[in-house]
Parts: C-alpha cells; sequence; structure tokens
C-alpha cells in the first residue's frame, strides 16, 4: 500500500499543436458525462484543458489507488458528485486506500493533486494553476482582492516584477482557498498568505494554525504558475510530482514502475519526467 503521507501532483501540458487530437485521446480516459461536457465547450483550447485534467485525475486513481491481489478501475469507471460550495468529490468506485484530489486547468496546462490513505480523510488540499496573462500593472487588482498587507508587498515592487509575483500570489491564495472547500466565496482578503517563503501567515476563517498549512509552488511551464495547498494537522506529507508532456507522457507515466527518484528542485523536472516516467520528490 503506498505511503499514506504521499501527496502525488501531475501536471500535462501539450506535446505540440494538435490540440484536437490530444483531446480525442484524453476523452477515452474520461467518463461520458464529462466526454459530453468537453464536446459542448467552444474550442480546442478549453476542450483540451477540462479533458486534460479530469483524465489525470483518472489515471491515477486508475494507477494508484489499487488494492493488493485487485484489477484496476478502468479511468472512465471513476465517477464524480460536487459539495454545496462546487468542489468535486469521488462519488464511486470507492478506492483504496481512501483519496482526497484537488483539480486545476488553464491554457495549455492541467495538474492534479492527489492524497491516499487513511490520513487522507484528516487533510484539506487545494491546487492551482495560471496561465501568463498581459503584462500590466496588476495592483489594482490585488488591491480588489487581496489581503491589506500583500496588496502593499506588491506595491513595494518595483513594476516590472508586479505581473510575475501577482501570478504567484494569486495561485498561492487560490490553492488556499479551494482547500478550505468553499473557494473564492470564502474571500480571498480574509486571511495571508507570504510568498518568500510561500505560508499562511494570517488564517482568518480558514482552520489553523497557520504552520498546518503547506504551500508549495511548483514548477510550471515558462510564465506560467501553479501552487498546491495542503492542511495537514500533525502530518508532513512528501510531494512526489510529475510533469508530463503530451498524451503519449500521460500513457507512460500510467504504465511505468512506481519507484521515485529524488531530486533537487533544480532540476528540469518535465524534461525529467519526460524521460524515465518516475516521481520527482520535491521536498
Amino acid at each position: 500500500m503506498l505511503d499514506s503521507l504521499s501527496l502525488h501532483v501531475w501536471s500535462l501540458i501539450p506535446a505540440g499543436e494538435d490540440l484536437a487530437a490530444e483531446v480525442a485521446v484524453l476523452a477515452d480516459l474520461v467518463d461520458p458525462e464529462t466526454r459530453a461536457r468537453v464536446a459542448r465547450l467552444g474550442g480546442p483550447v478549453e476542450q483540451w484543458s477540462v479533458a486534460a485534467a479530469h483524465a489525470l485525475l483518472r489515471g491515477m486513481l486508475s494507477r494508484l489507488a489499487v488494492a493488493p491481489g485487485e484489477a484496476p478501475v478502468p479511468p472512465p469507471a471513476w465517477r464524480l458528485a460536487r459539495e454545496d460550495h462546487g468542489r468535486p468529490f469521488l462519488a464511486g468506485p470507492a478506492p483504496v486506500p481512501p483519496a482526497l484530489f484537488s483539480l486545476t486547468h488553464t491554457r495549455n496546462l492541467a495538474a492534479c493533486a492527489l492524497i491516499l490513505g487513511p490520513d487522507a480523510l484528516r487533510m484539506s488540499l487545494g491546487i492551482d494553476a495560471e496561465a501568463p496573462g498581459r503584462q500590466r500593472d496588476p495592483l489594482p487588482l490585488a488591491r480588489r482582492f487581496c489581503h491589506p498587507r500583500e496588496a502593499a508587498a506588491l506595491a513595494a515592487l518595483p513594476a516590472p516584477r508586479r505581473p510575475e509575483a501577482f501570478l504567484g500570489l494569486w495561485t498561492l491564495k487560490e490553492a488556499v482557498a479551494k482547500a478550505s472547500g468553499r473557494g473564492l466565496q470564502i474571500g480571498l482578503a480574509s486571511f495571508q498568505v507570504e510568498q518568500d517563503p510561500p505560508l499562511l501567515r494570517e488564517t482568518g476563517p480558514l482552520p489553523g494554525p497557520p504552520e498546518a498549512w503547506m504551500l508549495v509552488p511548483l514548477e510550471a511551464p515558462p510564465g506560467a504558475a501553479l501552487t498546491v495547498a495542503c492542511h495537514a494537522p500533525g502530518l508532513a506529507p512528501t510531494i512526489l510530482r510529475r510533469a508530463l508532456i503530451g498524451t503519449e507522457g500521460l500513457r507512460e507515466a500510467l504504465t511505468c514502475s512506481r519507484e521515485p527518484r529524488s531530486s533537487s528542485t533544480g532540476i528540469d523536472q518535465t524534461k525529467r519526467a519526460q524521460q524515465n516516467g518516475q516521481d520527482q520528490i520535491i521536498n
């Protein structure tokens, strides 16, 4: 059985410009309801991001949530439902061991965070990805939506550095908000995070204490931001990271060895994962 303190984070980017071809492959990994939802979306960029996130989740569950001696559940067989505040949860079949997950997708980037084991029921989990936006001063947005001290820290930076810093700040905030189970309804100004080092400074309506929260920015494609947040009182999950490229990279990850490889955060995780399909231990 897997270590109950392992937090698996897989991300996926397209292998090329033919997103429609990748969507067709990803659609085979999701349930009929999600497949129909993807088909209704406006274009290949949005179709790819939604299909990729759900294919990651179902593929991870089929790969990792397997009882000893049992056959894996086919990826399309996993069913989701939503809580009152909109957070998805696993409606069936019951994974072995218990599972906690969070999904995110943005332009040309999808990711899934997954904790397996009895300790998963004691945790809260959120992940957020953001694609690079237009290079304009984000200070008005920060002052409107973020904690006053976060906006003040952003204002203290030189203007050219603010867009990248704001993108990182926003993914920290959204990951925490998603972990709360309430999403943006919690009010992003109601709690305070710091970026260097990444931590929760003021919990506001969130469960405390702040040190029970783990906030980890992860390597992302150039200009993008990706952060996972985990409320794990009394626990210290190890993040096992896989950065995958295209449907072929996902296929390899679903069939390769589970043995992790240790690495420092300085290694090009996307390149290494594509080469050997193995986890990168990054904390």
